[in-house]
């Protein structure tokens, strides 16, 4: 009696793991709750919606050899716990590249800052103790830098810049917009604020 209970019970059991390992095999189930290791708690996983761009784009510069600031704006409407940034510039016609926390990572903790001058690679990375959640368009870095040639060229984000999120898997990042730079000597240059919406 004992042996065919005991029977039953484990061929059961081998028909439960296969069915739950052909759904998983299949996509058909969709885990929507992860345990977030700081509480030990269940947070919902979230779609990725977090933007980065360069402002003002396109940045008019009036002189070659003066200081230029441009802005790095996040947008979204995901927790954003950490942003790293790799921006690619012409070493001929762009000099002095130097990513700072500003705005909402003001007082952020900068883990990566790296200026690579031979191949015109800066790569920055920054977290916040406590996560913030993106309500609007907001002032996160500023890039400042010193033009040295007449010439038209761009700031732009490379394939390893990334936002990490609570409850997104991988990055949250879902765009990344860069500036163009141009020499003008007659247009004034728009302040970064003032283009932030």
């Amino acid at each position: 009696m004992y042996r065919r209970l005991l029977f039953i019970f484990f061929a059961f059991l081998v028909l439960a793991i296969g069915a739950l390992s052909l759904l998983l095999v299949k996509g058909n189930v969709n885990f929507s709750l992860l345990e977030d290791a700081t509480t030990n708690t269940p947070v919902r996983t979230q779609a990725a919606n977090t933007t980065l761009r360069m402002v003002p784009d396109p940045y008019y510069f009036q002189a070659v050899g003066r200081a230029a600031t441009i802005e790095i704006i996040i947008g979204g409407s995901n927790t954003v716990e950490s942003v790293q940034f790799e921006i690619g510039y012409n070493l001929f016609q762009v000099k002095d590249v130097v990513v700072r926390p500003a705005g909402l990572f003001q007082d952020s903790l900068v883990t990566l800052d790296i200026n690579n001058k031979k191949n015109g690679r800066y790569s920055f990375a920054m977290k916040k103790n406590n996560a913030l959640f993106i309500k609007q368009n907001s002032v996160i870095a500023s890039v400042s830098f010193i033009p040295v040639s007449t010439a038209s060229t761009i700031l732009e984000f490379l394939p390893k810049t990334s936002v990490i999120a609570r409850g997104v898997n991988g990055s949250a990042l879902t765009s990344a917009k860069g500036a163009t730079l141009f020499f003008s000597s007659k247009q004034a240059t728009v302040s970064a604020s003032a283009r932030v919406r």
